[in-house]
């Protein structure tokens, strides 16, 4: 050490140790960027491909992409997503399940890719493979990410409710699934689907005057869907014996589906339970007609 403080020339080392190290990382950072630029580049090329409907040239373009950089989240979701659309969806689950992986938060081209839309089509390829619970997972990660307000979002959020609900009532949480429903009306009043479907799990519960509630608004959204008047009429004939209103429901389902052989026979059911014994023949006859036939 020389006066003052300052270095001898033979000891300055480390400032030109830091320089090489310095150096050496700018180096690898504009390699890494090059090799993403790459592969956003062939990525992109690949979504020219699904755009004119090649499908098997954009999925090569993206298994191209993911070899040029793994590490790059958006090929991997752009691929499972395809896949999806192919209905192959065990390798679209490992597609996702590796953008999500190398998800970075306004990383370098990685902020393209939706993280909600990742959860909400991995849960979708559960849900079509009929794995409740794995669906279900899914869901809750995208209910946490809470809709992001973005472009490049493609599920609406009560679509994800709405099959979190489906998914949990087919493992029997009946009252979760309902809690779900009641989240989709909150944003889509108007859905005459999920109307039935929650009267269908309030018929489960044996909550019945509930239930007919729900199937009156799903029929008054959509009067010409025979879904609605069929379980109405379950369960105004089974549990609340109100057969004369059953059967009107049972004719309405006719009107609409003339070839419906569950319709004649509950109709024929109601009859007979009114005690309109010939009626009711009839009816059971038209319904072995249709099953014969």
């Amino acid at each position: 050490m020389g006066l003052f403080g300052r270095k001898k020339k033979d000891e300055e080392v480390e400032p030109s140790k830091w320089a090489v190290s310095k150096a050496k990382k700018d180096a690898e950072n504009a390699k890494f960027e090059a090799m993403v630029e790459a592969s956003l580049s062939c990525s992109s090329k690949g979504d020219d491909f699904l755009e004119i409907g090649q499908v098997e040239e954009a999925i090569a373009c993206y298994d191209e992409a993911i070899k040029i950089c793994p590490s790059e989240s958006v090929p991997w979701a752009n691929k499972g997503k395809v896949l999806f659309e192919l209905e192959r969806f065990e390798e679209a689950i490992a597609c996702y399940d590796e953008a999500i992986k190398q998800y970075i938060p306004y990383g370098y081209g990685s902020s393209t890719i939706d993280l909600y839309n990742a959860w909400c089509v991995k849960g979708n390829s559960f849900y079509r493979l009929g794995k409740s619970e794995e669906a279900i997972a899914c869901y809750d990660e995208a209910i946490r990410l809470d809709h992001p307000k973005s472009r490049y979002c493609e599920t609406d959020l009560y679509a994800v409710w709405d099959r979190k609900g489906n998914s949990l009532f087919k493992i029997g949480k009946i009252e979760e699934a309902i809690v779900c429903w009641d989240k989709v009306l909150l944003i889509t009043p108007e859905n005459h689907a999920v109307w039935k479907n929650k009267g269908a799990a309030l018929t489960h519960l044996e909550r019945h005057e509930e239930a007919i509630v729900c199937y009156d608004e799903s029929i008054r959204l959509e009067p010409e869907i025979s879904d609605a008047w069929f379980a109405k009429g379950i369960s105004l004939l089974r549990e609340l014996e109100r057969y004369e209103e059953a059967i009107v429901c049972y004719d309405k389902v006719i009107q609409l589906e003339p070839k419906n052989s569950f319709a004649w026979n509950h109709k024929g059911k109601a009859l007979l339970d009114l005690g309109r014994d010939e009626e009711a023949e009839q009816c059971f006859a038209k319904a072995r007609e249709l099953d014969e036939s």
